[in-house]
């Protein structure tokens, strides 16, 4: 049986459609193109990838409470789809890994527990934000010490959590709880971050453009052998693989420009905003980590299929085999779906001001705000791109 991906192609031309409504600021057909999209879809295969997507274009225009479900069912599902059985996980090896589950990276993962708790923020659920925010918490401690305990790659990386981290922090001190803080400051520190303490201020939140569409990268066959013989040598496995090795197509990010930090004014007063997070770099990051990983699995689904072709051929049947083996290799692409309404980075100015009435200007827009006592106010802005 020979699989061949065809209906994936036809799904990311029509969630281009409404990634372009997106980055347009049209938030509305965004929303209404990714329900479709889902409806037509009901299967698990996507639903994590056009949730995340549905979810972002909700947030960005203003409904939170929808945008909250749909990152909360994105977690759960992700969660879900992270239990099953090794063999069924496995099975992506075989066929093309674009027929399997969509599993979001550990960075999507991180910034869909974020985008969550600023969605139930902003609907003044102060208590359920904060237990998204611990739950994304527990998941950097639980990578962070997979990754120190396993020989295999998980695509750990530090202070990916950063914005998490810091919002948890500003919403204990808003609670008077002041357990965890200590630690949770350090973590944002060690990042490069400085924090504002005071309870009475503003935090703007500026979302860069959004993600980049992964493209294809062709690993050249020497250096696919030179990724294998470094596994081969650390397990003692046999030689005799090598000889087979082709070139292999792994997932990538285009160039990307890394934007710097954005410029506001309040009243009159120019204003430099903090990067709190770089997550096109992050991306970057994780796909450069997970390489050799996903050469490897792209090697094994390689011997999987040779093997089968050989069966096949000494079953007397090897013109049937040929076609077999090349019809898999021509339409054998990698997994390009990914969260691209996530922002490229996340700009935040976080001021302490006293009780009035204020107008951040960004751009050609002008922000209208109220400081209360004692409160934090937290606005949000999505770049044009």
């Amino acid at each position: 049986m020979i699989f061949v991906a065809t209906g994936c192609t036809s799904l990311t031309q029509k969630s281009n459609d409404s990634l372009i409504s997106y980055k347009q600021r049209d938030f509305e057909n965004a929303d209404v193109g990714f329900s479709k999209l889902l409806d037509k879809n009901p299967g698990l295969k996507n639903r994590v990838w056009l949730l995340l997507d549905r979810g972002m274009s909700r947030f960005a225009n203003g409904h939170y409470k929808m945008a909250a479900l749909d990152f909360q069912n994105a977690i759960e599902s992700s969660d879900l789809s992270l239990q099953k059985p090794l063999f069924e996980q496995m099975t992506s090896t075989v066929i093309d890994e674009r027929l399997s589950v969509y599993t979001p990276s550990y960075v999507e993962r991180i910034y869909s527990y974020f985008f969550c708790a600023l969605s139930l923020l902003k609907q003044n659920d102060i208590s359920n934000a904060i237990a998204v925010l611990k739950s994304a918490h527990e998941l950097e401690i639980v990578e962070e010490e997979k990754s120190k305990n396993t020989h295999f790659f998980t695509g750990f990386i530090p202070h990916v959590n950063t914005a998490g981290n810091e919002l948890l922090s500003n919403l204990l001190r808003l609670q008077d709880d002041l357990s965890n803080v200590n630690q949770l400051d350090q973590k944002v520190k060690d990042s490069g971050f400085a924090s504002c303490f005071e309870k009475q201020k503003v935090v703007l939140y500026v979302f860069r453009k959004p993600m980049p569409a992964k493209v294809t990268l062709e690993i050249p066959a020497i250096k696919t052998s030179l990724y294998v013989l470094e596994m081969i040598i650390k397990h003692k496995a046999p030689m005799s693989i090598l000889p087979l090795l082709p070139s292999v197509k792994v997932p990538s990010y285009p160039p990307i420009h890394h934007s710097t930090p954005s410029s506001l004014k309040l009243g009159n007063k120019h204003i430099k905003s903090q990067r709190l997070a770089s997550i096109d770099r992050q991306c970057e990051s994780y796909l450069n980590l997970m390489q050799p990983t996903l050469v490897a699995k792209e090697v094994a689904k390689y011997l999987l299929q040779r093997t089968t072709v050989n069966v096949i051929h000494n079953n007397n049947k090897s013109a049937l085999a040929d076609l077999g083996f090349f019809i898999m290799n021509m339409t054998s692409k990698p997994d390009l779906r990914s969260w691209q309404t996530l922002p490229t980075a996340i700009d935040t100015t976080q001021l302490p001001l006293p009780v009035g009435d204020y107008t951040l200007s960004i751009k050609d827009d002008d922000i209208h705000f109220s400081i209360k006592d004692g409160q934090t106010t937290f606005l949000i802005y999505f770049e044009e791109t």
